[in-house]
């Protein structure tokens, strides 16, 4: 053997084992970008799933005459957070500080595997609107097209329970 065909030799096994240094760390760059984005599906599935068990909650709170809200704390059935691992969640009503006027609180907290515990929480309120003179003095409170309401635009929490609280100047917690 030559030496000059030695040196192409050498030469050829270290561009060899470069090229496979370059697509291992290529593919091992790969790999964790397909792995985080698995995980980021998995907690916007999750979130969602949280959203939809907040909702759902909600949304049977609303159908109750305010009669039967009573204030407290109540867990959520497991069967409504059959979709979320490690799940649970509450339901907290108590009343807020202008009268007839319940504050609702539902929470859910979960824990991914591996992963930190996270927790998606939805507050409302709700007002006893009666019949009679209570009717009549919500219509008087909710501004009309000459006045113009100074929450205008802002975001509102179950606007329709909450419309005569906000014309009063009052906000959700």
């Amino acid at each position: 053997m030559n030496p000059g065909r030695r040196c192409a030799e050498g030469t050829t096994l270290i561009s060899a084992v470069v090229a496979l240094f370059i697509l291992l760390t290529a593919g091992s760059v790969v790999v964790l970008c397909l792995m985080a984005g698995v995980q980021a599906a998995r907690a916007s599935r999750d979130l969602t799933l949280a959203s939809q068990v907040l909702e759902a909650q909600m949304e049977q709170l609303r159908a109750r005459p305010f009669s039967a809200l009573h204030n407290g704390t109540t867990p959520l059935p497991p069967k409504s957070l059959a979709g979320l691992r490690q799940a649970r969640g509450q339901v907290t009503i108590r009343d807020y500080p202008v009268e007839g006027v319940k504050h609702i609180t539902v929470e859910v907290h979960w824990q991914p595997p591996g992963g930190p515990w996270r927790s998606a929480r939805l507050d409302t309120l709700r007002r006893n609107v009666g019949t009679g003179a209570q009717e009549q003095s919500k219509a008087a409170l909710i501004p009309g097209p000459s006045q113009p309401s100074p929450h205008a635009g802002r975001a509102r929490v179950g606007a329709r329970d909450e419309e005569a609280l906000w014309s009063q100047g009052l906000q959700p917690p």
